[in-house]
């Protein structure tokens, strides 16, 4: 009796680490993202589970679209887009249906910020 109690409570310690831990996977970014900006009006992401990304905006004059790679390091989204020189990383969080993008790159660009799950 006393074993199955400590594999209920080991099995209960796992699930949480696991739940826990699963903010920073691959899975958490899946999916489509928007937020608005000032300067590029509506600005999307939108990731899949196998390290590919597709960034796009709406603005008044025009559209962009734009293919890329993504790939993950601890808290860190590294992004790779095809028309850019080189990859830029990102400190990230997803919460509660909200991604936040904090640019860790010198040279700024249209991807940081706060996006909301579509």
């Amino acid at each position: 009796m006393k074993k199955k109690k400590y594999l209920a409570l080991l099995f209960i310690i796992l699930s949480i680490f696991i739940t826990g831990c699963g903010s920073k996977n691959k899975n958490s970014l899946k999916g489509k993202w928007q937020r608005e900006d000032n300067f590029y009006g509506t600005v999307n992401l939108e990731f899949d589970d196998k390290e590919k990304v597709n960034f796009s905006y709406v603005t008044k004059t025009g559209e962009f679209n734009q293919d890329g790679t993504y790939k993950i390091e601890d808290d860190v989204i590294i992004i790779n887009l095809k028309l850019w020189d080189r990859e830029k990383s990102y400190t990230f969080e997803v919460k509660n249906n909200k991604l936040k993008l904090k640019d860790n790159s010198p040279l700024a660009s249209a991807l940081g910020g706060e996006y909301t799950r579509k």
